[in-house]
């Protein structure tokens, strides 16, 4: 196998509804994936993103790509439950008052819907994905941009990859569902790491900054020129796992397939794997 293939992610073009079209690749989309000279700050003009997961707002890997995709100067809002709702899929369910919100990052007995001290476009939803995401598109774009959709939705990168039949209970899936719904293109990240931690334990050299570079260097080829995405498609994007050989962003290499539902696994070591 090449050294050029070492170590790949997987890109999936999803349609809702009701099923995956295999359709080409936009030619406005770049098939390779510039290594970390590329800076995350890239765009030459920033848009309005809004980002959700389903491992909650307090996860790393969501808390490291909102950092980045603030710091290329875009207008970032973040919107994901108090709790992991994993396996939750398009489920849109309200909690009520918090109880037991994930590394007690909530207080129990605080108001269903709230923002972080400091930072007013970091908010939580007691809810399920979905749910906090249809917060942020109610309520948060009203506060926030005055009732403008977002450019684009990002939801992740998940702890884990959601391959095959695993992306019809996924909560990172029906995030990105729910917004192409509202007519909003969006992309899905997913890392098969199940590192969790929260964003508060994170350290140079941890998986979610490296997932965080790939997922803002997608997301600036996707929106380079509009539209972003053809109408209601999403995108299902899946990295490998750190490794010797994979350690840093530059070196992924991108696939694009619509192979459903027996999707292959792209593995750093050039292995295919069926899901």
């Amino acid at each position: 196998m090449s050294s050029s293939f070492l170590c790949k992610l997987a890109v999936w073009a999803l349609a809702i509804p009701p099923a995956v079209l295999a359709i080409p690749a936009p030619t406005t989309f770049d098939r390779r994936v510039p290594g970390e000279a590329a800076s995350v700050n890239s765009r030459a003009a920033p848009i309005k993103i809004l980002i959700g997961n389903d491992d909650g707002w307090a996860e790393a890997n969501v808390r490291q790509l909102y950092a980045d995709a603030a710091q290329a100067g875009n207008d970032v809002v973040l919107s994901a439950s108090a709790k992991n709702g994993s396996g939750l899929g398009s489920l849109n369910i309200h909690y009520g008052a918090v109880s037991g919100a994930e590394y007690g990052s909530v207080p129990d007995g605080a108001p269903q819907a709230g923002s972080n001290q400091t930072d007013p476009r970091l908010n939580y939803f007691n809810g399920t994905p979905v749910a906090a995401m249809e917060n942020g598109f109610v309520e948060l774009t009203k506060n926030l941009w005055a009732g403008a959709k977002p450019d684009i939705v990002l939801s992740g990168p998940n702890v884990g990859s959601n391959l095959g039949a695993v992306t019809l209970i996924s909560g990172t899936i029906g995030v990105a569902n729910y917004a192409v719904k509202q007519g909003v293109p969006a992309i899905a990240f997913s890392a098969d790491d199940e590192t969790r931690q929260s964003y508060t334990a994170l350290q140079p050299g941890d998986g979610s900054h490296v997932f965080s570079q790939l997922a803002m260097t997608i997301t600036n080829q996707v929106t380079s020129s509009a539209p972003f995405l053809p109408n209601k498609v999403s995108l299902n994007v899946n990295f490998s796992k750190l490794s010797a050989n994979c350690s840093s962003a530059s070196d992924y290499k991108y696939v694009f397939t619509t192979i459903y539902p027996v999707v292959p696994r792209i593995g750093c070591n050039g292995s295919v794997n069926g899901s």
